[in-house]
């Protein structure tokens, strides 16, 4: 389960994930933690599940993206964390079982067939217990327990964004699967695909199904690339097909990569020209992170950069300083420029100050950024600067005071575009920056 090169560096980012709990149970006045792995979930009325989808707060601590019903408790007093593994005889699933000696070592492990009677165990155990998950997978234990206490998911949350060396491998390797299917999905576009022919090559690509990825792939063309959050995938191409936006990643021991990528059929194109001035501004974004910056600061110089970026190739008719005032970037670039991720794709604590969870959100001008922290050796970020021609906030940026500041006829000739976003997974090492995408995936 877990390769050979990086059992030492697993073995020391356990040991140090079970140090600082023992230390936020400390702090806490708490003596255990109880950690519910999360359990298959029925669709309504039905006798199908729903993909199973560990517990992170487990993942960090082991790989097991395989075992519903599986529980960590790690207690003050004892050296091993202890997991109980639910492996029921079954006739009708294939059911997993444990074949890593890493692990296997690492913990002490009780393997059951019934669903092990926590209640009886846990009772036996004095102090205080902190417990995270699904409340209602705590309902039938019965015993006295804090569910989901700040005091604990605070510090936590704040210290997930600094990765140790086994997740930062974790998270180069994902961004090495996720290269490989970007690289598929782009030739199948370029080949004429439609957005599912070419979401099926980047699957095809690393051997993997839908729910194997850390969320939903966005893969647009044309006006598509301007809704955010698009995950419909046509079947048929649409003619003609101008632009592809894709915003995918690959998992890796439960780690995953989120990388996006836009395309244009004609290279002489003005989307074109905007699909590399972009790239170039991301760039210049990415070589000012080291130690110390402050993310919120790079948003904002990165909308600084757009701004320009609009005027130069007249699709805002005014000065830098004047479309500065009104904010119209916002209009064509409206959500965050990134946001911390691990084992979640946006990985908790964004806007912590510190430890006690008090938050530090963005300014009222900039409601969708993520992440707001000062940013610090150790943690991984993404950076994904848009550039997006939305009839939604078009329309409104029509009907407001500045409508005469746009150029209404070359909006509308990059509209059937759609958009444009660049993203790439950098690491903040100690001197600066780490891209861990461009690693493997050239622009």
């Amino acid at each position: 389960m877990i390769p050979q090169n990086l059992q030492s560096s697993y073995q020391q980012h356990l040991d140090d994930q079970v140090s600082s709990v023992k230390k936020v149970l400390s702090q806490s006045q708490f003596d255990h933690l109880l950690i519910a792995g999360g359990t298959l979930n029925y669709r309504f009325r039905d006798d199908t599940t729903y993909p199973f989808r560990l517990n992170p707060y487990l993942a960090r601590f082991a790989p097991l993206q395989h075992f519903p019903n599986s529980w960590l408790l790690i207690s003050a007093d004892q050296l091993k964390p202890k997991l109980w593994l639910y492996e029921p005889q079954d006739f009708w699933h294939k059911v997993e079982t444990l074949d890593c000696a890493t692990i296997s070592e690492a913990f002490d492990i009780e393997v059951t067939t019934t669903k092990p009677d926590l209640a009886k165990q846990l009772n036996a155990i004095s102090g205080k217990i902190a417990a995270l998950g699904d409340a209602s997978e705590f309902e039938a234990l019965d015993i006295e327990m804090t569910i989901n206490p700040e005091s604990v998911l605070n510090v936590l949350d704040y210290h997930c964004g600094k990765k140790s060396e086994y997740e930062i491998a974790c998270l180069s390797h994902a961004n090495r699967l996720g290269a490989a299917a970007h690289c598929a999905a782009r030739d199948a576009f370029f080949d004429g695909a439609s957005e599912y022919q070419a979401h099926q090559a980047f699957l095809s690509a690393i051997d993997a199904e839908d729910h194997q990825l850390p969320y939903d792939s966005i893969v647009a063309i044309n006006q598509n690339s301007a809704i955010l959050h698009y995950t419909f995938r046509e079947r048929q191409k649409p003619q003609p097909s101008h632009s592809m936006l894709i915003d995918a990643g690959a998992s890796f021991l439960g780690y995953g990569s989120d990388i996006t990528r836009t395309y244009c059929r004609d290279s002489n194109h003005l989307f074109s020209d905007l699909i590399r001035a972009l790239d170039d501004i991301q760039q210049k974004i990415i070589a000012l992170i080291k130690p110390g910056v402050d993310y919120l600061d790079l948003h904002v110089k990165t909308h600084a950069e757009i701004t320009q970026l609009l005027c130069d190739n007249q699709i805002i008719q005014c000065s830098v300083d004047e479309a500065s005032q009104h904010g119209l970037s916002r209009t064509f670039f409206p959500h965050g420029l990134g946001h911390f991720l691990g084992i979640q794709v946006h990985d908790k604590g964004g806007w912590f100050r510190d430890e006690s969870g008090a938050e530090r959100q963005p300014p009222k001008e900039h409601p969708f950024l993520r992440l707001t922290r000062t940013l610090e050796q150790g943690h991984v970020v993404t950076i994904e600067p848009g550039l997006y021609f939305i009839p939604m906030l078009l329309k409104q940026l029509k009907s407001s005071s500045a409508e005469q500041l746009i150029n209404w006829k070359l909006v509308e000739q990059l509209t059937p575009f759609g958009g444009i976003r660049i993203e790439d997974n950098v690491l903040v090492t100690d001197q600066g920056a780490r891209n861990l995408t461009r690693e493997f995936l050239a622009y």
